[in-house]
């Protein structure tokens, strides 16, 4: 094996598990009451990103978002409110955020090798 195949092959599967041991774990935390809380605090109760594990997903994103940019945060009007919600919890969501862009990195990297510098048979 070569060791570009070799870098391709453990960045694939350190994303891969990554996605399944931290990312999907962390997000059935923030499922929990977590978002009910950012919900309630920023959407002033309307529950739409609590419904299922894939909402919760684009809502844990969609928070992260919010908090990380103010220009984000203007543009939902989401700017005063988002003053309100707890230091912990907005750290949860970015951490969340993080994780799951740095992972997504890595899958996309190890493609873009794949795709472009392996040989093809």
């Amino acid at each position: 094996m070569d060791s570009l195949e070799l870098i391709t092959v453990i960045l694939t599967l350190i994303s891969i598990g990554g996605f399944i041991f931290i990312t999907f774990p962390l997000l059935l935390l923030l499922k929990g009451k977590k978002i009910r809380v950012v919900e309630d605090i920023l959407e002033n109760g309307n529950r739409f990103f609590s419904l299922n594990i894939f909402m919760a997903g684009w809502g844990a994103l969609h928070y992260a978002t919010v908090f990380l940019s103010g220009w984000h945060a203007k543009r939902y009007n989401l700017y005063e409110k988002r003053d309100l919600v707890p230091k912990k919890l907005k750290l949860w969501f970015i951490v969340y955020y993080v994780v799951f862009m740095l992972l997504c990195c890595l899958f996309t990297i190890s493609a873009l090798i794949t795709y472009f510098w392996l040989d093809k048979p």
